[in-house]
């Protein structure tokens, strides 16, 4: 199996990985995110941990909507291997006429070329501050 880069562009690397989630390609993030990644959403009390684990929960995620969209609307590099995304996501239920539509925050924890951790939040100060936190306790 080749090794991932460990330098390179993490703005654009992290785009690629949504792009290619969002097309419906879940390997394209996941194929990034260390053995070990966390993948957490403090707000619902949720903790995933590790990197099967969290594509069991992405797929099972994703299959509860038919129609479901994801659009990255910003993603910033707040240096020290952290990239804070916002974004927009929708979809329906299957049988359902109402979409459900939700805008959100991701820090994105990159280290040595893979994900170490997913943090999702609803409120980007929240998550910029979060994020800001840890690049400096990490700088």
């Amino acid at each position: 199996m080749p090794q991932k880069p460990t330098t390179g562009d993490l703005t654009e690397r992290t785009r690629l990985n949504l792009r290619g989630a969002a097309s419906g390609d879940l390997g394209s993030i996941l194929s990034d995110l260390a053995p070990d990644a966390v993948w957490e959403v403090a707000e619902h009390s949720l903790h995933v941990a590790g990197a099967t684990a969290i594509r069991e929960f992405l797929e099972k995620w994703r299959g509860q909507f038919e129609d479901w969209s994801f659009k990255v609307e910003d993603v910033t590099d707040l240096g020290n291997e952290m990239i804070l995304v916002v974004y927009r996501q929708s979809g329906r239920a299957p049988g359902s006429a109402f979409a459900v539509e939700d805008r959100g925050v991701q820090v994105c924890e990159w280290r040595d070329g893979l994900i170490v951790g997913l943090r999702l939040y609803s409120d980007i100060n929240e998550a910029q501050a979060a994020a800001e936190r840890l690049a400096e306790s990490r700088g």
